[in-house]
C-alpha cells in the first residue's frame, strides 16, 4: 500500500512539473508538430520589432530560436512586417520523431506559449 501512494504521488508530482499549454496561442496538436505533412520540423512565431531586449530573453530561454531581423517576410502566420519579425523554433531531432513530438518536446512548445511576446505558434514549411 505504501508503495501505491508513493507511485501516485510521484505521478502527481510529475503531472504538476508539466507546463501548461496555451491553446489559444497553440492551435495545432502534437501529431501537427512533427508530421512531414505539416511541418517541417519548425514552429514560427512573430515578435515585436526593434525590441532586441526581447529577442534577446527568447533566444536565451530557447537557444534555436532564430529571427529574420532585415528580412520582410510574415511567414505562414502572418506577421504584421512593419510592426513584427518572424521567428522560427527549431524542434530538436531528439523531440521529433516525425510522426509526433515527444512529450519533452509538447512541453517545450508549452513553455514558448506561455511568454506573454508571443500571440501565437504555427507549424513552419520552408517554401
Amino acid at each position: 500500500m505504501k508503495i501505491l501512494l508513493a507511485f501516485i504521488l510521484l505521478l502527481a508530482s510529475i503531472a504538476e512539473a508539466q507546463p501548461q499549454c496555451d491553446m489559444n496561442k497553440l492551435p495545432f496538436g502534437k501529431a501537427e508538430a512533427c508530421s512531414p505533412e505539416s511541418s517541417d520540423g519548425s514552429v514560427e512565431f512573430c515578435l515585436p520589432l526593434n525590441k532586441p531586449q526581447a529577442e534577446q530573453q527568447i533566444k536565451t530561454q530557447f537557444p534555436n530560436v532564430g529571427c529574420f531581423d532585415g528580412y520582410r517576410s510574415g511567414g505562414r502566420i502572418g506577421c504584421d512586417t512593419r510592426t513584427e519579425v518572424l521567428c522560427l523554433y527549431k524542434i530538436l531531432p531528439i523531440d521529433c520523431n516525425r510522426k509526433a513530438i515527444t512529450s519533452a518536446g509538447w512541453a517545450k512548445l508549452c513553455e514558448l506559449s506561455q511568454l506573454d511576446l508571443i500571440k501565437k505558434i504555427a507549424p513552419t514549411w520552408a517554401e
